[in-house]
């Protein structure tokens, strides 16, 4: 395959990943909302509902990303690159494919960043309510791993 579409089916992932990082982001901001109520122990049904739905969209990103890294492979091999690193690709790619790849990549972060936020909201209610009350969210660190790989993304462009 050429680098081009290569690179096509990069960026359309990253896109599939990102409506994707929506819903979670959607997500936790409605567990904030809930954890924001006083009585949201009472609540934990839904507290629950809302996790296992996370676990699923993850699940889902899980899948995309084990492909991505694969096309990603697939690039580097091709470019005689040991890593797939923006600033090694914009020499190397069409122009507007590099735009296309940096915007992505962007604004996956974005939404990463954003999850994160209120991930961390989430958690400080959480462990306000008292760790013998609740167990926090254990797919917390599913997102915060995920936001780590695209800071590291960010960093190596």
């Amino acid at each position: 395959m050429s680098i081009q579409m290569l690179i096509k089916e990069i960026v359309d992932n990253f896109h599939k990943q990102q409506q994707l990082y929506v819903q979670i982001a959607d997500l936790s901001d409605e567990q904030l909302g809930l954890l924001a109520d006083e009585q949201w122990l009472d609540k934990q049904d839904k507290l629950n509902e809302l996790l296992q739905k996370r676990q699923i969209v993850n699940k889902k990103i899980d899948v995309l990303n084990s492909h991505n890294k694969d096309l990603q492979g697939q690039v580097m091999m091709q470019l005689d690159l040991s890593e797939f690193v923006l600033s090694r690709l914009e020499s190397k790619l069409e122009k507007e494919q590099y735009k296309s790849l940096r915007e992505i990549v962007a604004g996956l972060g974005d939404i990463l960043a954003r999850i994160n936020k209120s991930d961390e909201q989430n958690h400080l209610l959480i462990k306000k309510a008292g760790p013998a009350r609740v167990n926090p969210p254990a797919n917390r660190h599913q997102a915060q791993n995920a936001y780590q790989q695209a800071v590291q993304q960010g960093k190596k462009g």
